[in-house]
């Protein structure tokens, strides 16, 4: 906080960055942000502070740090949906993934959690992109190589801006405001809706070959190497997929019948069902044969309710 003024401190720490001066605010503010009095005789004493500007000085002097407990996290939240009213709001974190090794993991996790929490009293939505980032793979999702937790690749932006208006607004994107720049009464906000098809996809054959490599085996259930791993990743229908199934959507022209050749799981074969399309899961191997066939009983199942679809649609052969 400076005087009036609330700043976002990863905002500062790049801006500090510019001048060649973040580790003042890094290793200064946040190892000793509750004891001012240290902070800035820490900060006055640092070899970095006599090269800054007059204007940087007086900043750096002057700001405060403050880290927002629940207890504020809930006020904030609850003025937002004063403002703007509960059925305008969507409330979006940043992303867990779930990886020891980086360091904002634990407290960035805790955050999702309050707000989940809070979302859930306050009665309006929240969307967590954290499943998105670990289907579409996080070294694919993040900048970085998957360790800039702040920026999103531009590939995996449009994937999940694609999955979000499906959720939210059943569609691409929300209805166009009219002439006159109100929203049409039939779009009052975004409506609750079931999470995305291919995910929910995902989770039902995850859910399924684990068990079944568990009672059977990696290669007695057909798994074998490369789909043990993708179900132990929980991304058997991932980026391939939904492209594949995007682009037979929207650039194809329809056909009868459509053919997946070495079906393996009929993981494809299914997500393409499930748009109404007739597919044929060919597999010459015998355990992935008996595979699929697993995958379209267990989709029968009632709470697996409106993949059954995609069951019917998709016929295994060899």
């Amino acid at each position: 906080m400076f005087d009036e003024f609330y700043l976002q401190a990863t905002s500062v720490s790049a801006a500090l960055g510019a001048i060649g001066a973040e580790k003042i605010f890094q290793n200064i503010w946040y190892d000793n942000w509750k004891d001012i009095a240290a902070v800035r005789q820490k900060i006055t004493a640092s070899p970095a502070f006599d090269s800054l500007s007059p204007e940087y000085k007086d900043f750096l002097s002057r700001v405060q740090m403050e880290i927002q407990d629940d207890e504020t996290l809930f006020r904030d939240m609850e003025q937002i949906v004063h403002l703007l009213g509960r059925e305008r709001i969507v409330f979006v974190s940043h992303c867990d993934t779930s990886d020891a090794s980086i360091k904002t993991t634990s407290d960035r996790r805790n955050l999702i959690r309050a707000i989940a929490a809070n979302a859930a009293k306050l009665d309006v939505q929240f969307f967590d992109p954290s499943p998105h980032v670990a289907q579409f793979g996080r070294r694919q999702a993040l900048l970085n190589n998957g360790f800039d937790t702040e920026h999103y690749t531009p590939e995996f932006e449009d994937w999940m801006a694609r999955h979000f208006m499906r959720q939210y607004w059943g569609a691409e994107a929300p209805s166009p405001a009219q002439p006159d720049g109100q929203a049409p009464a039939t779009s009052p906000g975004p409506a609750r809706m079931e999470e995305p098809a291919d995910m929910r996809l995902n989770a039902a054959l995850v859910s399924l070959h684990r068990r079944r490599s568990a009672d059977e085996g990696t290669d007695a259930s057909g798994l074998y190497a490369l789909y043990q791993t993708l179900v132990d990743m929980e991304q058997l229908v991932g980026r391939r997929e939904w492209t594949v199934a995007d682009f037979i959507e929207n650039e194809m022209p329809a056909y009868d019948l459509y053919v997946v050749f070495r079906a393996g799981l009929g993981e494809l074969a299914l997500l393409i069902a499930m748009s109404g399309r007739r597919v044929i899961a060919s597999e010459p191997h015998p355990l992935r044969r008996r595979a699929i066939g697993a995958g379209r009983i267990e989709l029968e199942r009632p709470d697996f309710a409106g993949l059954a679809d995609a069951c019917r649609g998709c016929h295994p052969a060899s």
